[in-house]
């Protein structure tokens, strides 16, 4: 078995605009319960939102930065994970064809290396 993470993500819309989005969270909690039935889920969690992020970097000088929110280049931001178990990459997708963000949004399925 090998571990996944789905990243969950949205349009960087105005906090104002995701707080409209609240309603599937219902559809996330329950999909969430049928991984963790099917014995898939190792874990995740919504994200508070973007604003509160901090960012650090070094500078050109190699001093590290904190730099409030996440890069202002992004166009979509992280909302929330999910950890699971799946055998391969296909029965990973298979599992995030299911999730019901992609109503609204993207899901970045990424495996994690093992070291």
């Amino acid at each position: 078995m090998a571990t996944f993470m789905f990243l969950i993500l949205d349009a960087d819309v105005p906090e104002k605009e995701a707080a409209g989005r609240g309603s599937g969270i219902e559809a996330m909690s329950k999909y969430a319960g049928e991984l963790a039935q099917a014995g898939k889920m190792k874990g995740g969690a919504p994200l508070v939102p973007a604003k509160q992020a901090r960012t650090l970097g070094r500078d050109r000088k190699g001093k590290v930065k904190v730099i409030d929110g996440p890069f202002t280049e992004s166009k979509e931001i992280v909302s929330g994970y999910f950890l699971i178990e799946a055998k391969d990459r296909r029965e990973a997708v298979s599992l995030a064809r299911r999730c019901p963000h992609l109503s609204i949004g993207r899901i970045e399925v990424r495996e994690v290396m093992e070291i």
